[in-house]
């Protein structure tokens, strides 16, 4: 199934803890900058109060992680992976952290599957078990970007290394950006 990239949402949650971390990280001249890079009516709603619920165009958020990364001359996928580790060490807060260190990186990318259909308007994320220390994440059906894959990754390491576990290695194997049919990463620790 192909999936336009236009036609595919996010909601505001994304949006709130992507501003979060770009105001920690950009001068106001620099984020000045990026959005400046935005249409004119997306740069206003995501600089403004966000609501969890707001439906946003993915391919734009994409376009503002990349005029970000831009304005404060750093790599986009290096920004990019820093936004999704930053993003799911603000979702796992408190008693959820103490939580997410006793299970192993499958059972808290297990946990996210669920999650991503209320998040996104698209896409299929499926997380499987490979062995004991080694799982595959695959994710079909979405028109993903580089800087997106990028995002997953960095959320995926981020949550990975909150489990505690040793030798944490995430490997995007497979890519739609690459011509390949889904998006795939490996994902290995030490038992």
């Amino acid at each position: 199934m192909t999936v336009a990239a236009e036609s595919v949402t996010v909601k505001g949650t994304v949006i709130k803890g992507l501003m979060k971390f770009v105001r920690a990280e950009l001068t106001p001249a620099q984020m000045e900058q990026a959005l400046s890079q935005l249409p004119p009516e997306f740069a206003k709603n995501v600089s403004g109060s966000v609501l969890f619920s707001t439906l946003f165009p993915v391919h734009l958020v994409n376009k503002l992680t990349a005029a970000c990364a831009d304005a404060k001359g750093e790599a986009v996928e290096t920004f990019a992976r820093r936004a999704g580790r930053a993003s799911a060490d603000d979702a796992v807060k408190s008693v959820f952290r103490i939580l997410v260190m006793v299970l192993t990186p499958t059972a808290i990318l297990k946990k996210g599957t669920g999650v991503w259909r209320t998040i996104y308007s698209a896409g299929d994320f499926t997380v499987e078990t490979v062995g004991p220390s080694e799982s595959r994440v695959l994710l079909r059906n979405f028109p993903s970007e580089p800087v997106q894959c990028a995002r997953i990754t960095g959320w995926m390491e981020q949550l990975g290394e909150m489990t505690k576990a040793k030798g944490l290695s995430i490997k995007h194997a497979r890519c739609v950006c690459r011509k390949d049919d889904h998006c795939e990463w490996h994902v290995k620790w030490d038992g």
